[in-house]
């Protein structure tokens, strides 16, 4: 896999053996697309400003996260469709990040389960939670959970529906995404008593009924450390710790939930303002390149998801050649480090960037340009 030699060759591969259909799963977002947009928008805006003439010769990107040793501050994102890149699904994810060093985020509605995940790999593992059931499901999955060797539990708060994504639902039947009907249709059969909605969506409605009182819950239920995703506010965020969250994840879910809603970047650093220091922070949305995890990391946060980047790995060739991206991420990092003038993560301080104006295609694969090329 060492013939992979940037990330970009890794994305054309995976264009070249997805389905159709699949591919525009992956890049694609709810809507008009303009929260993803966002996203990269974000990331665009910010410059570097390096530090010249320090001693650079030795880079560290280790780091501590939910009581785990990692190599760079990198976690794998939750993706529960990550069965349509890879048939080994979570697990092909987790050998991946055991090889790299890095944290691996499994969501709860993806293949092959999370006692399989746990058994295929050493990497520490977070149990991300999509409620699909009433109050004995919660439980019973929750007392699963407390048996595994998992790093933490992750709540989400951006799912109380399933968010309507143009290209999927032009592109059903006929294809490897899943049919889903529209909610209005399944509202207005429960209202006339009709008992036919697909499993899916009886689930949804149980996510639809996730409060702040669930995440109260679910920190009792468990001695392990709790993560709310999806947050996107100061507010939100103070609110989660005081509901209990031991860590805020600040996500909104690569554009692929609401539409229209600001990019993670931008509003990363009100929440780390918020916070202060003794809470850990996550952000993920439109990271493709070491240079806009640093852009993350010297906003405040503490780790940065990766989310199609993996899905496209794991396209272009399995469990591999996503071991073989991290390491490339990790190439980034440290040279991108070394000429922005800092040696260890915690040098990565607000002072070493600046806003500029926009130079990249506002697209999820913006920073791309051998792709964007190609795909024309």
């Amino acid at each position: 896999m060492k013939d992979f030699v940037t990330l970009q060759q890794m994305v054309l591969a995976a264009h070249e053996k997805l389905d159709p259909a699949v591919w525009e799963f992956v890049v694609g977002a709810a809507g008009s697309g303009a929260t993803a947009r966002r996203n990269r928008h974000a990331l665009e805006s910010l410059a570097f400003d390096a530090d010249i003439y320090r001693d650079v010769s030795r880079i560290d990107l280790s780091t501590r996260l939910l009581g785990a040793e990692l190599a760079m501050p990198i976690v794998l994102a939750p993706m529960g469709s990550i069965g349509l890149v890879d048939p080994q699904a979570g697990a092909a994810a987790a050998r991946a990040a055991e090889q790299a060093g890095v944290m691996s985020f499994f969501s709860g509605v993806a293949d092959p389960g999370i006692e399989a995940v746990c058994a295929a790999s050493k990497a520490p593992v977070v149990f991300t939670l999509y409620v699909q059931g009433d109050q004995r499901w919660l439980d019973e999955t929750l007392d699963r959970l407390a048996v595994l060797p998992l790093a933490g539990i992750a709540v989400l708060a951006d799912t109380p529906y399933y968010s309507r994504r143009d290209h999927d639902l032009m592109n059903q039947p006929n294809t490897k995404v899943n049919r889903r009907r529209l909610y209005s249709e399944v509202l207005r059969d429960v209202r006339q008593g009709v008992a036919s909605a697909p499993e899916e969506l009886d689930n949804a409605f149980y996510a639809a009924k996730v409060t702040w009182e669930m995440l109260e819950y679910v920190k009792r239920r468990t001695d392990l450390p709790v993560i709310a995703k999806g947050i996107m506010s100061a507010d939100c965020a103070t609110r989660a710790v005081d509901h209990g969250a031991d860590v805020i994840y600040v996500s909104n879910h690569g554009g692929r939930q609401l539409d229209y809603q600001p990019g993670t970047v931008a509003v990363l650093p009100e929440v780390v303002a918020a916070l202060g220091e003794h809470t850990k922070v996550i952000v993920d949305g439109g990271c493709l390149r070491g240079t806009d995890v640093l852009k993350c990391l010297a906003l405040g946060a503490d780790a940065v998801g990766i989310g199609r980047v993996q899905a496209l790995a794991l396209g272009a060739g399995g469990s591999e050649v996503l071991a073989r991206a991290l390491q490339l991420l990790e190439e980034e990092l440290t040279v991108d480090m070394g000429l922005l003038g800092v040696t260890r993560i915690q040098e990565l301080t607000p002072e070493r960037l600046r806003s500029a104006p926009v130079v990249g295609a506002l697209d999820v694969l913006g920073s791309y340009p051998m792709v964007m090329n190609a795909l024309k």
